[in-house]
Parts: C-alpha cells; sequence; structure tokens
C-alpha cells in the first residue's frame, strides 16, 4: 500500500494578455496497493488519483496485473486499465495527457538489459510495488 497527498499554491501568475485569476491552489492524493498472486511471478495492481484546482476535480482509477516468466525479474509483461475523468496528471513517459477523458487499455511488455546482476528497474514491483509505482520503470 501507498499514498501520498498534495497542495500547491501558485502565486503571482502573470501573461502576455489579461488574465482572470493571479493564484491558484490545488489539492490532491493518489493511493494504491498491489498484492503478489504467485509469490515473484504474478502480482496485481490498483491505483486512484485526484486533484481538484479551480476549474473543478479530475480522476483516475486503474487496475492491472503483471506477469513474470520464468521467475525471472529482469522481464515483465503486464495489461491494465485505467479509466480518466480529466486525468489528473501528465508525466513524461506516459502515453496520455492531463486533462484525458475515457478508458485506456494498455499492455506492455518490459525487459531490463543492464549489465547489473543484483538490481533490476522491477526492484519495487519485487518488494510489493507493482505496476503503478511512481518513479522506476512504471
Amino acid at each position: 500500500m501507498n499514498a501520498e497527498a498534495c497542495l500547491r499554491w501558485l502565486q503571482g501568475i502573470a501573461g502576455d494578455g489579461p488574465l482572470t485569476v493571479r493564484k491558484i491552489r490545488q489539492r490532491g492524493f493518489f493511493v494504491e496497493g498491489g498484492r503478489f498472486l504467485v509469490p515473484r511471478l504474478r502480482d496485481a495492481n490498483v491505483r486512484y488519483s485526484q486533484v481538484g484546482a479551480l476549474v473543478g476535480n479530475s480522476s483516475e482509477i486503474a487496475a492491472g496485473l503483471s506477469w513474470r516468466p520464468l521467475d525471472a525479474p529482469r522481464r515483465r509483461f503486464s495489461f491494465d486499465v485505467a479509466d480518466l475523468d480529466g486525468r489528473p496528471l501528465q508525466h513524461p513517459g506516459s502515453d496520455v495527457v492531463a486533462g484525458d477523458d475515457g478508458t485506456r487499455y494498455r499492455a506492455r511488455m518490459q525487459a531490463d538489459f543492464s549489465p547489473s546482476r543484483g538490481a533490476s528497474i522491477f526492484s519495487g514491483a519485487a518488494r510489493g510495488r507493482g505496476l503503478f509505482s511512481r518513479g522506476g520503470a512504471a
């Protein structure tokens, strides 16, 4: 289980033309959880996030499954479904942008080709953080 809350105040907003606001206050949170269905091989994950500001609220709810073939922590196949209601956040590695609406279905195959034999880019998932973890290869 992982959760986070945030508050952000933007003040002194300026532009090239007239603006209706000079400051914005945003608040938001996310909560996620995952569980191995088969230790080190298959896991299920869920996530919910919401951000609110002057223009309204946006949210995202998602669920997914991951499979690591042959107990190989350096390879992972995953599938997830996300319902987006004005996608609250944008991440450079994501295929959706802030404000998107709809349902996203995604299947991925990931592999770690780094020379390190110890840690893996998926080491967060091996500790219980899964498909939607922040940071690393999410």
